[in-house]
């Protein structure tokens, strides 16, 4: 069957290398986390908030500094932050042709005392001995340059198990885990959680670079990459998790297809393309299976399986999913080419939306934001 073979070869191909951060840490590199200062935007972040300083608390080390830089919150934000240990600063108003979290990162950058920047987004967490994985990988760096990371998902509801292939695809597509990607390096990087050394962060002029991108950090790591600054990439497995879009199904579709919306523009046409050949491939698998279903159903089912079984190994390592998730892939196809469809229609009408809800159209060459 050969939709099978190159489904299968494709998944190999794309994610032969899954670069996960090590899981022994040495201790006596806890003076590696020292140097470290995290910078969090936060607007009306009171549960999210909660989570993420009582897990940095819960560190074997502490890092220098928790900066979080209250956006105008409405609610506790600010008090439960300054209670759990984060110094708080309270976010000027924000200039013309800014994004609110680029604003947000570079205000608490210019007040950071760390040698080294981490700026990650409110829904995350560390896990446990998480902040010395990620200090001990940066040090293989050398300290220098750029390392981001996707964060394990961590799921709750059914409806959040169909962010499973949405992950695959952006891992994919940052070109990050093919073959080859140990040779060519990252096409790009992750959103939600940036490291840099504050040397080189202000030589490549800082989140001001990319003041109006909804995409803050994949348009940094790729202008790190143009300048000739050393960047990787990894998944945040066994160190830092997040939850995605956990207030209901609408919500996780139109969250999805904003973040393919504003990633388009940024998007290596290479990998880009290896990436949907793949989705391609698992859909004529599916059609092909459908004409063996009755002629060859015990052949069919062991194909169905293995295949399932390899996008086991891979989702295990993007969040925690399971056997019956992956396969039921069909279901969870339908929904990413859904969503990829909804995000071309975002990007055609030229609406760009953030994982708040709120929408900005533009028009004319001006920003305005949707009241």
């Amino acid at each position: 069957m050969i939709s099978w073979i190159v489904a299968i070869s494709l998944t190999i191909f794309l994610f032969m290398r899954l670069p996960v951060l090590k899981k022994r840490v040495q201790l006596q590199n806890n003076y590696l986390v020292k140097k470290f200062s995290i910078i969090i935007h936060a607007k009306n972040a009171e549960k999210n908030i909660t989570s993420f300083l009582k897990s940095i608390n819960e560190q074997i080390v502490s890092p220098l500094e928790v900066i979080v830089v209250d956006d105008h919150s409405e609610d506790k934000t600010k008090d439960i932050a300054g209670q759990l240990g984060a110094r708080v600063i309270a976010m000027p108003p924000l200039p013309a042709g800014w994004q609110a979290k680029n604003w947000a990162y570079w205000t608490g950058a210019q007040q950071a005392d760390g040698d080294i920047f981490l700026f990650v987004d409110s829904n995350t967490w560390f896990d446990k001995r998480g902040l010395l994985r990620i200090a001990e990988a940066y040090k293989k760096q050398q300290n220098r340059g750029v390392l981001t990371i996707h964060p394990y998902h961590y799921v709750k509801h059914w409806y959040e198990t169909l962010s499973m292939l949405l992950h695959m695809i952006i891992l994919a597509a940052s070109g990050v885990t093919n073959v080859f990607s140990k040779i060519s390096g990252p096409a790009g990087g992750f959103e939600q959680c940036f490291i840099c050394a504050k040397q080189d962060y202000f030589v490549l002029g800082g989140h001001e670079t990319t003041k109006g991108s909804m995409a803050a950090h994949l348009s940094l790591s790729k202008h790190a990459r143009k300048s000739g600054v050393f960047i990787e990439a990894k998944s945040g497995y066994r160190a830092i998790s997040m939850r995605m879009y956990p207030n209901g199904f609408a919500k996780l579709m139109d969250g999805w297809a904003s973040s393919f919306a504003n990633r388009a523009q940024l998007m290596n046409i290479v990998p880009f393309f290896f990436t949907m050949a793949w989705l391609g491939s698992l859909a004529f698998f599916i059609v092909e299976g459908v004409q063996l279903m009755w002629s060859s159903p015990l052949y069919l089912c062991g194909m169905y399986v293995l295949l399932a079984l390899l996008l086991l190994y891979i989702a295990n390592r993007t969040g925690n999913f399971h056997l019956q998730d992956t396969l039921l892939f069909p279901i969870h196809l339908l929904i990413c080419v859904v969503i990829l469809g909804y995000s071309i229609v975002k990007s055609f009408i030229a609406l760009k939306a953030d994982r708040k809800g709120k929408y900005v159209v533009v028009q004319k060459g001006e920003d305005e934001k949707l009241k």
